[in-house]
């Protein structure tokens, strides 16, 4: 190795503020100010549809999701986790009225390539984060279709293979129930724009598999409820705002689920593999304590399953 190669690197002497000084420090200090300031802004009612009005707003926190974000040196890393935390947190209170229709493309790729970037990395509140922004993007019909356009497409494969392990829960948490809806909510929009995403999907039996259970917990959950405190007060207690702190769902999430199933067996492929549940999806369409709306979509499966010849 060369002398020259040996040497320690020096900071630029005419740089005003570097990583070692007093002014950097300060730097970092207020920018992790700002920042905190404008996430605890977004968690006020009604701010989310003022923040979002604020094109530089959006478009500095496009930027800010993957601002170095490969970068090792510790001191920088110390001060971009605070920054992206608190900017990914802002984009999760405001990404339920964000619509791209009022942003132009480069900014729009530049947010989404984030937010694919962090949804298929395994780093814990970042990627979770990253998932519930584009799930709650993912509600308005236009802001899916920029998703799904955004390379490389592989991602969205990992993305979807992620979603799946979601809907994986044995133990029933607050943090659990919570990742499952998100999975539930954005598998359906995925699949429902781009239904060649489902054969993206590379385990489709123990993806149907995951989708009954979800709705047949619901069932048992609810019976059980029904035994203990009688139907009327269950019936009731449906359509309020608490029940999914009870039964650990909504009518909302039941329907995006049996549409997801639905969609799935649209890909002729799968009436196979779903005539397998035929059984269980009757037990569930009829059921008295699934709503009607779910029953006819759990019904219109079932004649799908009806027109496979073995």
């Amino acid at each position: 190795m060369d002398e020259d190669d040996q040497e320690p690197i020096k900071e630029d002497s005419s740089i005003l503020f570097t990583r070692y000084s007093f002014g950097y420090d300060q730097i970092c200090s207020r920018c992790i100010c700002v920042s905190s300031i404008i996430r605890n802004l977004s968690f006020i009612s009604e701010n989310d549809l003022e923040l979002i009005k604020d094109k530089i707003l959006i478009h500095l926190l496009s930027r800010l999701v993957l601002l170095r974000h490969d970068l090792s040196d510790k001191i920088w890393s110390e001060c971009l986790l605070n920054i992206r935390e608190n900017t990914l947190v802002t984009l999760a209170n405001i990404s339920s009225v964000l619509i791209f229709d009022k942003f132009d493309s480069n900014l729009i790729n530049q947010l989404i390539d984030g937010l694919l970037y962090w949804s298929t990395c395994y780093s814990n509140e970042t990627q979770r984060l990253s998932i519930e922004i584009l799930t709650k993007l993912s509600i308005h019909d236009m802001n899916i279709d920029f998703i799904l356009a955004t390379p490389p497409f592989s991602r969205i494969i990992s993305l979807l293979n992620i979603l799946i392990d979601w809907l994986n829960v044995d133990n029933i948490s607050n943090l659990t129930r919570i990742q499952r809806e998100f999975a539930i909510v954005l598998l359906n929009s995925l699949i429902q724009c781009d239904l060649n995403a489902v054969y993206s999907i590379k385990n489709i039996p123990y993806v149907i598999l995951l989708l009954i259970n979800f709705l047949e917990d619901y069932e048992i959950k609810t019976n059980e409820l029904i035994l203990q405190y009688g139907l009327d007060y269950i019936l009731r207690l449906i359509n309020i705002q608490q029940a999914d702190e009870i039964l650990f769902t909504t009518n909302d999430m039941l329907k995006r689920t049996a549409n997801c199933l639905l969609l799935i067996i649209n890909c002729l492929d799968n009436i196979k593999i779903m005539k397998k549940y035929e059984d269980r999806i009757l037990n569930l369409s009829i059921s008295n304590v699934i709503h009607p709306n779910i029953g006819r979509i759990l019904t219109d499966i079932l004649h799908y399953c009806s027109l496979y010849n073995t």
